[in-house]
């Protein structure tokens, strides 16, 4: 049946609506495609400047800390997060409240086990500084693997802990 309507070919503001629509989904896709590994997890050993651990993140990936702290000797647990290009301190773990660990007004606290929890603390570092210790046995864990940084370097040596930008 012919409705004697003749087709009409797209008029000039229809093709530019068609291409403002078409660009703007390609960016919704390529945006979406780039949420995935952005950033590289460095440990730099700050004497020599060599990268010791250069691992992938994606933006707000979770690793941890672990180490024993040097004056109670009990077990310490980090929890960092990797968020536009910093490090941000999520969550502290400790078996007891010793020196050096004041964060208690800096997020949610709560207690499981025998673990002190302060979660929540959002906690902007930028970079961290960290000598290894030689007591402390300062661990990366990483996607559930662990990394002794005595692996690394010598006890006592200065690293430096940041989140880069992930090059193309």
């Amino acid at each position: 049946m012919n409705s004697g309507r003749k087709g009409k070919a797209l008029q000039p503001q229809g093709l530019i609506l068609l291409f403002a629509i078409v660009a703007m989904l390609g960016v919704i896709y390529f945006q979406k495609m780039d949420s995935g590994v952005k950033y590289r997890l460095e440990i730099v050993h700050v004497a020599t400047g060599t990268v010791i651990i250069d691992f992938p993140v994606l933006e707000s990936e979770k690793f941890q800390i672990h180490y024993t702290h040097s004056v109670d000797c009990l077990p310490v647990r980090e929890t960092f997060r990797a968020e536009k290009g910093q490090l941000v301190l999520d969550e502290v773990h400790w078996m007891s409240f010793g020196a050096g660990l004041g964060y208690m007004d800096q997020g949610k606290i709560r207690v499981e086990n025998e673990w002190i929890i302060i979660e929540q603390m959002n906690r902007r570092v930028g970079q961290l500084l960290l000598r290894v210790g030689t007591i402390a046995d300062h661990r990366l864990v990483y996607r559930g693997e662990e990394y002794p940084l005595k692996n690394y370097v010598e006890g006592r040596e200065l690293v430096q802990l940041s989140v880069a930008r992930q090059s193309r």
